[in-house]
């Protein structure tokens, strides 16, 4: 039997069908088809000493007709604006095969006509004409609103960073932590909720399963209590600020400047960071070879230290990644 015809196991339905019994549902619309049983119906088992009047039998023959024309009108409307859709973004809503729907959106890239039915090819689902819901005629503007849309909700319990923007659109604040919900703006986009700040998603610079940077150790330098000058020591991150279009990273109680914040986030994936240890690294030029155990800034730049206070090494975090700008 062919699996079209039932949506069901046939050896379960055999089994339960002496000790179950499915309610017929009643389908109250009359289609074409249904019409045309009727007819062939009626006139199968009319009394054969008192058939049907011609009258009627007309009367009906011109109903069938007419229902016949509307059907093809229909059809015909039906192709003529799928033919339209082409190019443009649509949306609406398919079967799925749990027995709901599902929602589609996307660029309509060609039409099939099957089984008499009219359909979208949208991304890799053919989408029923007559379920369409909603035309847009900016296809680019709608991909990238849904795609944003969607990729705000996937950052829900992830970390990320962003640079947030001014109304002069410049950059004005560091936001580092988890995506608690997402809202929606009055224009339809999305805003992430970090705590009691609010970024969008195209200030999003990083995303990632944990703290990138709030909270890592870093080595900078601080007053020496015991000498005139300072020393280096290892110290949490608090926090980073923008001010004049430069960023610094707060660390120790005072504010370090950094170049790149991105520079200092991707070196600390090399540092140690709870049970993980350092990574090794190799300076191409001097050869020096080493795991790194921690990050220290200099003129803004981060650099690795390979090995302890003592001896240690430092290899240009630029030089390794082989960054010379």
């Amino acid at each position: 039997m062919s699996e079209f015809w039932f949506d069901f196991d046939p050896a379960v339905q055999a089994a339960t069908h002496t000790t179950a019994t499915t309610a017929r549902v009643p389908d109250n619309s009359l289609g074409r088809d249904a019409f045309l049983k009727l007819l062939v119906t009626q006139m199968q088992y009319q009394d054969p000493l008192n058939p049907m009047d011609n009258s009627q039998m007309l009367s009906q023959m011109a109903q069938f007709s007419a229902l016949e024309q509307m059907h093809n009108v229909s059809n015909t409307t039906l192709q003529s604006m799928a033919f339209s859709m082409i190019g443009k973004v649509v949306e609406g809503t398919i079967d799925s095969s749990t027995g709901g729907t599902n929602s589609v959106v996307g660029v309509v890239s060609s039409i099939l006509v099957q089984g008499g039915k009219t359909f979208l090819q949208v991304n890799d689902s053919l989408l029923d004409a007559s379920r369409v819901t909603n035309v847009y005629t900016d296809p680019v503007n709608t991909i990238n609103h849904n795609v944003a849309n969607n990729q705000s909700f996937n950052m829900i319990g992830k970390v990320i960073q962003a640079i947030t923007i001014n109304a002069e659109m410049e950059p004005s604040g560091f936001v580092e932590g988890k995506v608690d919900f997402v809202k929606f703006a009055s224009n339809g986009g999305t805003i992430l909720v970090i705590g009691d700040k609010e970024v969008f998603p195209s200030e999003v610079v990083q995303v990632g399963n944990e703290n990138m940077l709030i909270g890592r150790m870093l080595y900078v330098d601080l007053p020496n209590e015991d000498s005139d000058g300072t020393s280096l020591t290892l110290n949490p991150v608090t926090g980073v600020v923008i001010r004049n279009g430069r960023a610094y990273v707060q660390a120790g109680g005072r504010d370090h400047h950094i170049e790149r914040i991105n520079h200092i986030t991707d070196a600390l994936t090399f540092a140690p960071n709870g049970d993980n240890e350092g990574r090794e690294v190799r300076c191409p030029i001097s050869g020096v070879t080493g795991n790194v155990t921690g990050i220290v800034i200099r003129d803004g730049e981060p650099f690795f230290r390979l090995g302890e206070l003592t001896g240690v090494n430092e290899v240009s975090y630029k030089l390794i990644r082989g960054i010379f700008d």
